[in-house]
């Protein structure tokens, strides 16, 4: 997915891109909360990249987080405003750290029958921080297709072609929020 986004996005904007893995699969949002290992290391993680960065010379224009998380969420039964709380902990925490936005990639469905709607209430409420944070974008939606387009390879996981599918959207639409963005702040500064 990562790559895909990477190549979309440079489509997009003609700005290369640095990636900073910070992934942990099957983690619960308790797990990504302040002083805790995961989002610990995350923001060690980009702070290494970014002071061998300056270092090294290089201009960072953004510093942004594509977020795709919460199955595990869903799986473990995370009440909403568990869920919500521990997100805005887990941003705010990013932010000091000089992250600029979250891009949100929701969730999708689970492939075990009769389970169709296991992960619902987790999408809507990705869909709520999505609508009510303001340094929070929803740039994909194409997980919850790929059951029906017979993309799960297992329960959980995705074949490789709707990795492609989703992070190319997701590149695209971070893409066009930032040249929006670029083009609203020539706007407002006076410059054509």
């Amino acid at each position: 997915m990562v790559s895909a986004f990477v190549n979309a996005y440079y489509a997009g904007t003609h700005v290369p891109v640095v990636g900073v893995s910070a992934s942990k699969g099957g983690s619960v949002m308790a797990e990504w909360q302040p002083g805790t290992p995961y989002l610990t290391d995350a923001l060690n993680r980009l702070a290494d990249a970014r002071n061998w960065l300056n270092q090294n010379e290089y201009r960072i224009r953004h510093t942004f987080v594509l977020w795709c998380q919460g199955e595990s969420d869903g799986d473990a039964g995370t009440k909403k405003d568990a869920y919500i709380q521990g997100f805005e902990r887990m941003l705010n925490a990013m932010l000091l750290a000089g992250v600029e936005r979250l891009f949100l990639v929701r969730i999708g469905q689970c492939n075990v029958e009769g389970s169709l709607n296991r992960y619902a209430p987790m999408m809507e409420w990705q869909e709520e921080i999505a609508r009510n944070n303001s340094h929070v974008t929803l740039v994909s939606r194409a997980f919850s297709s790929m059951r029906e387009r017979g993309l799960m390879k297992d329960a959980f996981h995705y074949y490789q072609a709707a990795y492609n599918k989703v992070g190319t959207e997701a590149g695209m639409n971070t893409a066009a929020w930032v040249r929006q963005n670029a083009e609203a702040s020539k706007k407002k500064d006076g410059k054509p």
